[in-house]
């Protein structure tokens, strides 16, 4: 069974490890394979069995016993635990108990303030900037030898309040690293002084537009406790969206510039289009859709824009190649200024070739990474938010929970039209007594 290859027992902490979320995971084996990887090829059965051979094995479940393991600090990492390059180590905690390490200099400022009575703020009226306003920054705690910086750490679990990272010995090109000194990108990961200088510009930025709300608005990555953490968990999309820079894939679902927005039409009230003044909802849903349809087309066809993954099925291929040529040969008629009844039936050929188009779409069988799926993709990127109450943000994030939802209903209610008018279609090609036999 391919899951065999998905879950891994580790004999010295007794844990269990998911090879795919690089984590100890918080469910049974069965229940996590379902929710978190959609291995919808396998039955309950299946995934009863292959949870039942970890049965041999002593197994730590706490997830809270989970939380409070403490490998050695000059242990190699665990594999396959996600490896953090990044980490913030403080040098002043008891090195007899559990060292603190986190990953932001907020985090940070905050554990110096509870654990070692330092100041978050330094007196009004000092200069902004480095060495400033804001405490005491990393490049001040490395001088001091309160902290020790870029360290290696890892955690068993990688999101929520049950993260807690541990600092595990680096790999040997990742040693040059030093406090001070730049790290070599390719082998550390990163480069700590753009780090801590794009932080503390990032804090500064808060500041200005606004305090604690604005610095809520404009971090990309949210504290590890937060509801917005938990949603990121949910959705993968940082796992998809990783290493891509956000404007860039944003600019995959813009609508084509300089054109009339398209209005499908017969699709949702006969023969006649839609009318975006008199139906505000379903203008909106129409927009949803023909978002995908671009974003589809620019990765798919087009292979424009940063390198998300996606993977086409047979029948899915097929149908975009019938369709990106059916707009062709629409497109070459209207040039040549051809009859209207040649018109007509090239377009209703492209929007019967494009509804089976989409309907591919929706149809397509999660075996593997959800993210196979364009349309899962493209729910990833419609996520991304460029301003907020009308305003330009300093950078791009992600949705939370509660804006989401409407982008969300729209794709349901467009896909629920698509099942419908493709059921007509059946009807329509004789390939259906009547519309429900078309999904029988």
């Amino acid at each position: 069974m391919a899951a065999l290859d998905l879950i891994e027992y580790h004999p010295v902490f007794q844990v269990l490890i998911c090879k795919a979320c690089k984590s100890c995971f918080q469910t049974s084996i069965s229940r996590h394979i379902r929710l978190k990887h959609n291995k919808a090829r396998y039955t309950y059965r299946m995934l009863r069995d292959y949870e039942a051979s970890f049965c041999r094995y002593p197994v730590i479940t706490s997830r809270d016993q989970i939380r409070e393991i403490q490998p050695p600090r000059s242990g190699p990492p665990i594999k396959p635990l996600q490896l953090r390059l990044d980490g913030i180590l403080c040098l002043l905690c008891d090195p007899l108990h559990q060292p603190y390490i986190c990953r932001t200099i907020r985090s940070m400022r905050d554990h110096m303030h509870a654990a070692h009575q330092h100041p978050k703020q330094d007196r009004p009226g000092r200069a902004r900037g480095w060495k400033g306003r804001q405490g005491l920054t990393l490049e001040r705690w490395l001088q001091n030898g309160a902290v020790s910086a870029p360290v290696a750490c890892q955690s068993f679990f990688s999101g929520g309040s049950l993260v807690r990272y541990f600092p595990v010995s680096a790999p040997r090109s990742d040693q040059q690293a030093r406090p001070g000194s730049t790290a070599d990108t390719e082998a550390a990961g990163f480069d700590l002084r753009f780090q801590v200088e794009a932080a503390l510009k990032e804090i500064e930025t808060e500041e200005a537009e606004g305090g604690a709300a604005a610095r809520g608005m404009s971090m990309l990555a949210p504290a590890p406790t937060s509801e917005q953490a938990r949603w990121l968990q949910l959705t993968e999309w940082t796992r998809f969206l990783d290493d891509h820079p956000l404007d860039q894939v944003a600019r995959l679902i813009d609508l084509p510039v300089g054109t009339t927005q398209r209005i499908v039409s017969g699709w949702t009230s006969g023969s006649q289009p839609a009318d975006p003044v008199s139906d505000p909802p379903l203008a909106y849903i129409l927009e949803s859709l023909d978002r995908l349809l671009c974003f589809v087309y620019r990765r798919a066809w087009k292979k424009m824009g940063p390198d998300l993954h996606f993977c086409l099925w047979g029948a899915q291929s097929t149908a975009l190649t019938e369709t990106v040529f059916a707009a062709e040969e629409l497109a070459a008629a209207v040039r040549h200024k051809e009859g209207q009844e040649r018109l007509k039936g090239l377009q209703k050929s492209l929007d019967d070739k494009c509804l089976v188009f989409c309907i591919s779409l929706l149809d397509h069988p999660l075996y593997g990474d959800i993210y196979d799926s364009l349309v899962v993709g493209f729910t990833a990127v419609l996520a991304i938010r460029e301003t907020h109450e009308g305003k330009p943000l300093k950078r791009p994030r992600l949705s939370e929970a509660v804006s989401y939802t409407p982008h969300l209903s729209a794709i349901v209610k467009i896909s629920q039209l698509l099942v419908a008018e493709r059921a007509l279609l059946a009807v329509e090609r004789d390939e259906a007594d009547y519309p429900a036999q078309a999904y029988s």
